[in-house]
């Protein structure tokens, strides 16, 4: 597994992501709306115990299933509550999920010792500056039935 990864993350040159794991930006189209692109899309890989901490975005995300194990997101909306969905290829899993924009939302893998690799597809492009990483102490007095996996994907 370990040598799988180091392959990913070699051929694909990626490089580490604020929120955890490795990314790699693939596309971002040359159309605008706004002055701003109206499609981007990355490689993201995360694996063994690293997570995608809790954040949002102002786009829609995309996310596809390459390889791997499966991958859990997990989303806090204000109106749809807290949601688990599984991205991956068993029996439980779909290989493709949609995050809408303004939802709160981070991922791990399901199991340990394990990695996924994954595409996200954000519309409209995704911008570092419309990225916000969520106070974990707003999250747990909004979802303080779901403490374990705040903590678990949000730091200190």
């Amino acid at each position: 597994m370990k040598k799988r990864v180091e392959e990913i993350v070699e051929r694909f040159e990626m490089s580490e992501h604020p929120e955890g794991g490795f990314y790699k930006e693939n596309f971002r189209s040359a159309q605008t709306h706004e002055n701003r692109s109206v499609l981007s899309s990355i490689y993201y890989l995360l694996h063994d115990d690293h997570v995608s901490n809790l954040h949002v975005i102002d786009a829609d995300e995309a996310w596809y299933h390459h390889e791997g194990d499966d991958l859990i997101i997990h989303t806090f909306h204000p109106v749809n509550g807290y949601k688990a969905l599984i991205l991956g290829n068993s029996e439980n899993a779909e290989p493709f999920h949609i995050v809408e924009a303004g939802t709160v939302f981070g991922s791990g893998l399901s199991k340990n010792d394990s990695y996924a690799l994954v595409s996200c597809a954000v519309a409209p492009a995704f911008l570092f500056e419309k990225f916000e990483l969520v106070s974990r102490d707003e999250l747990l007095k909004d979802f303080p039935e779901q403490e374990e996996i705040i903590l678990k994907l949000t730091r200190g």
